[in-house]
């Protein structure tokens, strides 16, 4: 008896039975879990991604009629297009995070053909797991592999960004495109795009709590906060000259320049300045083993997010402290952009599954919203894969 289908055959059956041949090349790329670091990367700051066994897998090949084609088992009518030259699709359509990806390639000097691509993904979408990003990555890697192009980590991670500023319209940091590309848990510099390795000991356990409402920060707010973020530099450089982004932008120094910027850039500022601390704090007290301190870290980011950067939510805030009061959880908050998503919790291991079906008990009976719990592990980065 046969077991359920992978990923992997999915997107190549998927692959098969649209275009009627068999894929060339086949990539995956993993979501991520932002442990700590919320819109900091934009701003040049320190985040504290973990990529996670939920994965995006892109089967591709050449197209034989010159046009491009996508279609992804979640959304199963082709999308068409007549690309190459790379352009942007209109409206709202899934397909511009592939074909962005392919412009990126094609500005860099490489030969990209009309070529045809399915996808299969665990991922949930509007969750904060940075689907995205993991389909950024999954196409680049399997298209890397189409034209025989070969990129280091950061170039890679680089190109992803460019395709969703210019082809999404979202102006993101780096994070979720360095995380899915380089894979583990790391501790990354945005500005330098230098990042280290940490362990996630076995003891403790990363509970992703989805609160059933998909995230709805649509491009106009999160460029509205990066704009806001921008004005707040702008004031801060006119007193100090060396000031290029919020990274380099102490307490002291904000609270100096407050009184020349409205109440909201200063709290928007505020949250960023205080958040680049909180990564680094958290770095070290997972080197040194203080889970408490770690937990502590992760409820005040929580309320910087929900009252400095105000991107949350009622029902979010009370999933964070439905799980931060269960036995056996060290501290959750809000992960990735804001307003809906998901709760990421630090659990001891052996309470991990006990309190994933209580807290979800718990919050679905509050709101009667279908919140989910799952327990992940870091992954594994980008990947080419073995076409099944």
């Amino acid at each position: 008896m046969s077991g359920p289908i992978s990923l992997a055959e999915q997107a190549c059956a998927l692959f098969r039975a649209t275009w009627r041949r068999e894929p060339a090349s086949l990539a995956s790329s993993p979501g991520r879990v932002n442990l700590i670091g919320e819109h900091t990367d934009y701003n040049d700051g320190f985040v504290f991604p973990v990529a996670i066994n939920r994965r995006t897998f892109v089967a591709m090949g050449a197209s034989r009629d010159g046009r491009s084609g996508f279609v992804s088992t979640s959304r199963p009518d082709p999308v068409l297009a007549d690309c190459p030259p790379w352009r942007r699709m209109e409206g709202d359509c899934w397909a511009n995070y592939v074909a962005g990806v392919a412009a990126q390639f094609a500005d860099r000097g490489e030969r990209v053909p009309a070529f045809c691509a399915s996808v299969a993904s665990d991922l949930p979408t509007g969750a904060g797991l940075s689907s995205s990003a993991a389909l950024e990555a999954a196409t680049a890697a399997a298209l890397s592999q189409l034209v025989a192009a070969s990129f280091s980590i950061t170039e890679l991670a680089t190109l992803c960004q460019k395709a969703e500023h210019e082809f999404a319209g979202v102006r993101c940091g780096i994070m979720d495109q360095m995380s899915s590309v380089a894979g583990g848990a790391i501790v990354l510099d945005c500005r330098t795009l230098t990042f280290e390795r940490v362990q996630i000991p076995r003891e403790l356990s990363l509970v992703i709590l989805d609160s059933g409402i998909p995230r709805g920060l649509s491009a106009t707010r999160y460029n509205e906060r990066r704009g806001q973020c921008e004005e707040g530099v702008r004031l801060l450089k006119t007193r100090y000259p060396g000031t290029e982004a919020l990274r380099d932008v102490t307490t002291e120094m904000l609270n100096i320049g407050r009184k020349n910027m409205s109440e909201t850039v200063f709290r928007r500022c505020r949250h960023v300045v205080t958040e680049n601390a909180r990564v680094c704090a958290a770095a070290k007290a997972f080197a040194e083993n203080d889970f408490r301190t770690v937990g502590k870290l992760l409820h005040e980011s929580h309320v910087s997010m929900r009252d400095d950067y105000e991107i949350s939510l009622p029902e979010i805030d009370l999933l964070a402290e439905i799980a931060s009061s269960a036995p056996g959880c060290y501290g959750a908050r809000l992960t990735g952009a804001g307003f809906g998503g998901a709760v990421v919790s630090l659990v001891d291991t052996c309470a991990a599954d006990a309190f994933a079906e209580e807290v979800v008990e718990e919050y679905r009976a509050k709101t009667s919203k279908a919140g989910t719990a799952m327990r992940v592990v870091p992954d594994e980065g980008s990947r080419k894969e073995e076409p099944a």
